[in-house]
């Protein structure tokens, strides 16, 4: 017979009494040890070992719910099954020390190839209506935070509407959950000079772009059928997937769930603090560039709209050529580079 030391635990109640567990073959007695005093006595088949912890107590679950703990925490049973395949695993010194160097390993692949692949093939699966409300949910808060009515005359606005809603008629079969070209124009304050597409086709232009390329109206376009490669091959829906993915990996290991509610209900804003990857800039880089020869236009044109954005920001443009390897964006001047080489061969 085995005699346990430990404390016994009272089903339902906050209340504990030394106690000795004894033990054999076919059944089990628990004693009161300061008192002598017979607790319960059984069958071992209604006692459950629990899970064996390396460097915690056993502890032992009765039928109605009590439980009982061994006093020395390096106790183990003599008499019991094999240990269990995570009781194995967790006191393998080798394994342990593997998973120390696979677990990040696994979690920088997780970040860098799994997840992308993941998004890539899920966004397809998307609902229409989770376009329209991302797209407008996003293109509300910028309104709010960083954006302000443009300030271009309603005229030129038009002109510059009705031109590229031409340049984009051919493309719009192509845009997923049946989406609409739609453009808009804001003063971008501290933004500056940019444009950005929403998951629905919205391409917004911001004042300052306009004024920047004024003089060049193919620089114009091809800024233009950059942002419409972005909205035709999802990118944004792609890095809202990335986020939410992120978000819920997190959720998993912390057990914060209040992380999925903040996913769920802020998943339209993901896409401000977001930033396409270097490979995404080049698949819209390139559109715009196919897209330029299709119309017998020079894709130097794009090169000209990224080399004058650039100029606009000097320090962004020094500092380009030293995080180049660390941004998730392609150089200015790989981008310049690429186009020029594009616009040299012959068509």
């Amino acid at each position: 017979m085995q005699i346990i030391q430990g404390s016994y635990f009272y089903p339902g109640q906050n209340r504990k009494v030394d106690a000795e567990l004894r033990l054999d073959d076919s059944h089990f007695e628990l004693w009161q040890t300061s008192e002598a005093l017979l607790i319960t006595t059984g069958s071992v088949n209604t006692l459950h070992l629990q899970a064996l912890i390396p460097g915690l107590p056993a502890e032992w679950q009765l039928a109605d719910g009590a439980l009982f703990c061994a006093a020395d925490a390096s106790y183990r049973p003599a008499r019991r099954s094999a240990a269990g395949f995570s009781e194995k695993l967790e006191q393998n010194k080798g394994l342990i020390l593997a998973s120390l160097l696979l677990l990040p390993l696994l979690g920088w692949w997780w970040l860098a190839v799994g997840m992308p692949a993941t998004a890539e093939r899920l966004v397809p699966l998307f609902p229409d209506k989770v376009y329209q409300i991302t797209s407008h949910q996003t293109l509300n808060i910028l309104d709010q935070l960083h954006l302000e009515p443009s300030k271009l005359p309603a005229e030129r606005q038009h002109q510059y509407r009705s031109q590229w809603l031409q340049e984009l008629s051919g493309l719009e079969s192509l845009l997923p959950a049946q989406g609409q070209y739609r453009i808009e124009f804001r003063d971008g304050g501290r933004i500056g000079a940019n444009a950005f597409a929403l998951p629905d086709g919205t391409i917004v232009f911001t004042d300052q772009l306009i004024d920047l390329l004024q003089d060049k109206p193919d620089a114009l376009v091809a800024v233009l059928l950059h942002e419409a490669g972005h909205s035709i091959h999802r990118h944004g829906m792609q890095l809202l997937a990335r986020s939410m993915a992120s978000t819920m990996l997190l959720t998993l290991v912390t057990g914060d769930l209040e992380g999925v509610a903040d996913t769920l209900i802020g998943s339209g804003t993901a896409l401000l603090d977001a930033a396409f990857s270097r490979d995404m800039e080049r698949q819209a880089d390139l559109f715009s560039a196919q897209q330029l020869i299709a119309r017998d236009k020079s894709p130097a044109a794009f090169a000209d709209a990224i080399s004058a954005l650039s100029k606009k920001s000097s320090t962004t443009s020094q500092l380009e050529s030293l995080l180049r390897y660390l941004s998730s964006h392609p150089s200015s001047d790989e981008r310049i580079n690429t186009a020029t080489k594009l616009a040299e061969k012959p068509q």
